[in-house]
């Protein structure tokens, strides 16, 4: 009688004393779609007569693939560990390429700054790590933070449609105030990089907005921007001349804030700082270009005038005089009577000098003439007057008794003079006098003769001026000019001069 036994099932037990032999059969194949479990050896007794010997000959095929199977086992799981070794060292390698930088991590703490080229961790992840990011060649511009709001428009349109009138607004247009408490506008860019990786990574953060770098720098822009033009004019932001200027102190403004919350940024240059004065103002600038240049050409032609008339009225060492006469007003004006007393000194010097020619020369040098004149005239007066005063002190009646008689004389002695007489007797007299003719001809004759004098001495030297004897003596006077389009003596000061 045959039974048959299964060694992996623990339900069929093997009395070795019953086994006499055995045969192994193959595996029945299973129709169904269940997982297969491992191969099992399936032993059909014949005899119920066997020994332990016996048993163990027949085990030996079995073990033998049980160990072969779990050697096998062990040799992938070995080489498996050898290639996560591998991989997890490999992870440790970190290429940095050029215009990057980064740092490397253990436990969280930063243990160096990295440079371009292959680097290697003996701790990877989760135990360090690498930060990388680009460091070189970051460009950040404001826009229109301070700028009017195009809408997408060209400036050549926004120009061509803004009106005088038109305000700008708070709340949509951007300006800064300049020293002038004007408004101008001004576009930045700048390109920066990051020079200091380990306060970079400590102070910014890329993936947060608020620490964003490109924010960070734009904040700090936004700022010098603020400082520089409140310290310059609207026409200083607008002249092209200044803008590199304005870009130097905005890079270093904004540098300064950088480095004091220790960003690790440094600005490699202002890339544009284009400013100007608002549209509207822009487009009035023509008008005003044009005024400005019509105002120059004016003072200028003021200047020219000016010049030439110091120079028609003192010569060309006008300046000289002009500076000395401003001088002598300051003395004035100060008070300095010493100062004053040597620098009118130094004028009339100036102006009596032959350097001095023109209106001032010919007005001094009619001044010497009448000075002249007036000591023949009223001077020779006064000397002879002077020369009677200690007979008048002595007998005053005497004196004036013979100067009447001398002007009695005087006046008789006159060709023109006629002399009648009237009886003393009569109460009252009516006269019906008709003059000489002779008396008539020699008064006309002196006429002219006194017209021709006073003719000549206007045409050698000038204005007339009154002689010694149209002047009095007794009473107030003024000095007489020629009027040039009537010819007649007039006083000074009336007409035209």
């Amino acid at each position: 009688m045959a039974e048959s036994f299964d060694f992996n099932n623990p339900e069929d037990e093997v009395d070795p004393a019953a086994l006499h032999g055995f045969a192994e059969e193959p595996p029945e194949v299973e129709e169904d779609d269940t997982p297969r479990r491992a191969a099992s050896a399936r032993y059909i007794v014949e005899s119920g007569v066997g020994s332990e010997a016996m048993l163990r000959d027949a085990m030996d095929p079995a073990n033998q693939s049980l160990a072969d199977a779990l050697r096998l086992s062990f040799r992938v799981l070995q080489a498996v560990i050898v290639v996560l070794v591998v991989l997890f060292l490999a992870s440790g390698l970190k290429t940095i390429d050029d215009g990057q930088s980064g740092v490397r991590t253990l436990f969280g703490e930063i243990k160096e700054p990295l440079s371009p080229g292959l680097k290697f961790s003996l701790a990877p992840y989760p135990f360090g790590e690498f930060f990388t990011f680009k460091a070189e060649n970051r460009m950040v511009d404001l826009g229109e933070y301070f700028s009017m709001a195009s809408g997408g428009r060209p400036q050549a349109t926004m120009l061509e449609q803004t009106e005088v009138s038109t305000p700008l607004n708070p709340g949509r247009d951007g300006s800064l105030i300049t020293r002038d408490n004007d408004l101008a506008h001004l576009e930045v860019a700048a390109k920066y990089e990051i020079d200091q990786p380990s306060d970079f990574v400590h102070h910014v953060n890329d993936a947060d907005m608020k620490r964003d770098a490109d924010e960070m720098v734009r904040m700090a822009l936004r700022r010098a921007s603020v400082h520089v033009v409140g310290r310059m004019s609207v026409t200083e932001v607008s002249d092209p001349a200044r803008i590199p200027e304005m870009k130097e102190n905005i890079r270093l403004q904004a540098q300064a804030v950088l480095d004091e919350i220790k960003s690790g940024i440094r600005l490699v240059d202002i890339t544009d700082a284009t400013g100007g004065e608002p549209l509207a103002i822009r487009k009035m600038q023509s008008s005003v270009m044009e005024a400005s240049v019509a105002g120059a050409s004016m003072v200028e032609e003021a200047r020219k005038q000016a010049a030439q008339t110091l120079q028609n009225v003192a010569g060309a060492g006008y300046e000289q005089i002009s500076a000395l006469i401003e001088q002598y007003e300051d003395a004035l004006g100060t008070g300095d009577e010493q100062r004053s007393t040597e620098l009118m000194a130094a004028i009339s010097a100036k102006l009596e000098s032959n350097e001095v020619t023109g209106e001032v020369s010919d007005i001094i040098n009619r001044a010497r003439s009448y000075k002249d004149m007036i000591d023949s005239t009223l001077g020779n007066e006064y000397q002879r007057y002077f020369g009677l005063l200690p007979a008048f002190k002595q007998n005053p009646q005497l004196v004036i008794r013979q100067q009447w008689l001398e002007a009695y004389n005087s006046i008789l002695g006159r060709a023109d003079t006629e002399i009648v007489y009237v009886p003393p007797m009569l109460a009252s007299i009516n006269l019906a006098i008709s003059g000489s003719s002779a008396v008539q001809d020699v008064r006309g004759d002196l006429k002219r003769r006194q017209r021709n004098a006073a003719f000549a001495q206007s045409s050698y030297m000038g204005p007339y001026v009154s002689r010694g004897e149209e002047m009095s003596i007794d009473k107030a006077g003024r000095q007489l000019r020629k009027d040039p389009k009537t010819g007649k003596l007039v006083p000074m000061g009336t007409g035209n001069n």
